[in-house]
């Protein structure tokens, strides 16, 4: 947003003269309002592997912030929409490392596009908190991948601990458990948040998973 911009959501009528001074007085209301604005405008450049996508193989790739040197870095987690890392990536078993992600772009038939994400509650609680000098609690897990395709970072499977040493149902239920909590906090405060309504539609697609995958244990029994 420029500086106009912002003036006007904060009701300046002259925002070139009184945002300086509102920026000096009142930067933790004005994080606050820049925030609450409206969630859905914020928008994460993706890739889109068209091919992989008939395939049914991992097709959509988030961009990261570029590394040190200006390179690109992606999140290859399907469920990005609702991680807690996705300002600071925490690198687990989705990250997509420079030299891989250099090589998606490269693909055929790999489109750019755009997509609308609202940070997750939880995380905007905790960034309002952290302005504040307010402890925040530990960051909860980065959600559990569908399948070891989506298993991208080189580091993590070759011998750091991961949840992918786990069933696939224990990591539905630990991702399960994870969102319920965010789910409990967001009903605190308002029951008409749109990431409210996104997060009721995970948790009840990872029900069904579980469900399934339960059914499948049941069946090899």
């Amino acid at each position: 947003m420029t500086p106009y911009d912002i003036g006007k959501l904060l009701g300046h009528t002259n925002p070139n003269r009184t945002l300086p001074w509102y920026l000096k007085e009142n930067l933790h209301q004005l994080g606050r309002m820049y925030r609450k604005a409206n969630p859905l405008d914020r928008t994460v450049h993706a890739l889109l592997d068209t091919d992989a996508a008939g395939k049914g193989a991992p097709c959509v790739f988030y961009y990261l912030a570029d590394n040190s040197e200006g390179r690109p870095r992606l999140c290859g987690n399907p469920n990005f929409r609702t991680c807690y890392h996705q300002l600071q990536c925490a690198e687990c078993a989705a990250y997509v490392e420079v030299e891989m992600a250099e090589a998606i772009e490269q693909r055929p038939g790999v489109l750019h596009i755009s997509v609308p994400l609202p940070l997750p509650e939880q995380l905007v609680d905790d960034l309002n908190k952290q302005e504040e000098g307010i402890p925040v609690a530990d960051p909860p897990s980065p959600p559990p991948l569908p399948g070891p395709a989506f298993h991208f970072n080189k580091r993590v499977a070759a011998g750091m601990a991961s949840d992918q040493s786990m069933s696939e149902g224990d990591q539905l239920r630990l991702r399960l458990k994870d969102l319920e909590a965010q789910l409990t906090t967001k009903r605190k405060h308002d029951t008409r948040n749109v990431s409210l309504r996104l997060l009721k539609q995970e948790i009840g697609e990872l029900k069904s998973r579980l469900a399934e995958v339960e059914r499948g244990n049941e069946a090899n029994e």
